[in-house]
């Protein structure tokens, strides 16, 4: 009688989301395989298919979104951007079945966050203290944008620009925060200010 080959986990590779040398950890395959050893391990991705997370949502490389690209012999899927993005590369794992390992090299910056973009996006009041962009997309969604001056400093919008204080500049010693909230409203000052919770971009 015949077996087959049994269920097996490899061991994850956990890694700062930046450029790095390549890892390697265990496949685990090898224990697993049955009376005949191991004969082969490939990735089974669609050539062209988006790389998304656990959760489905689509991971992107600088902005551009990622698809899988997987050699001939199944052994090494890569990460990259469309053709007309420059088919840039975002990582490279590749399975050893020989070894009963597998490596991972992450090439770049890559995220799994909600994209938007703040284009059009009107700022509520001027040289205050917040500045609340609560119209971010359209059709419109929970997600807002503060903005704040360090210390006592007003925050001052005009078209396209943002300064500290009354000039539209910032000049040493000044500084402008960013926060990315849900579900703001704010009177202008720190104070009368209130959100539900920040979010990731």
């Amino acid at each position: 009688m015949d077996d087959v080959p049994r269920s097996f986990i490899g061991d994850g590779i956990n890694l700062p989301d930046s450029l790095h040398t390549t890892l390697t950890e265990h496949l685990n395959f090898a224990p697993g395989a049955g009376a005949d050893g191991v004969g082969n391990v490939v990735f089974s991705v669609t050539e062209g298919a988006p790389v998304t997370d656990a959760n489905g949502a689509n991971v992107f490389l600088n902005g551009e979104q990622l698809f899988y690209h997987i050699s001939p012999d199944g052994h090494t899927v890569q990460g990259l951007t469309s053709v007309a993005n420059g088919s840039d590369l975002g990582f490279t794992a590749t399975l050893n079945p020989a070894t009963d390992t597998w490596s991972f090299t992450l090439n770049g910056t890559i995220f799994n966050g909600a994209e938007f973009t703040t284009q059009g996006a009107i700022a509520v009041g001027g040289n205050n203290q917040v500045n609340a962009f609560t119209t971010l997309t359209s059709p419109d969604t929970p997600n807002d944008l503060l903005v704040t001056a360090n210390g006592s400093n007003n925050v001052n919008t005009s078209t396209g620009n943002f300064g500290v204080g009354s000039g539209q500049s910032i000049t040493n010693g000044e500084a402008i925060r960013f926060d990315f909230v849900t579900n703001t409203s704010t009177n202008g000052t720190v104070a009368g200010t209130s959100y539900t919770d920040h979010y990731e971009v």
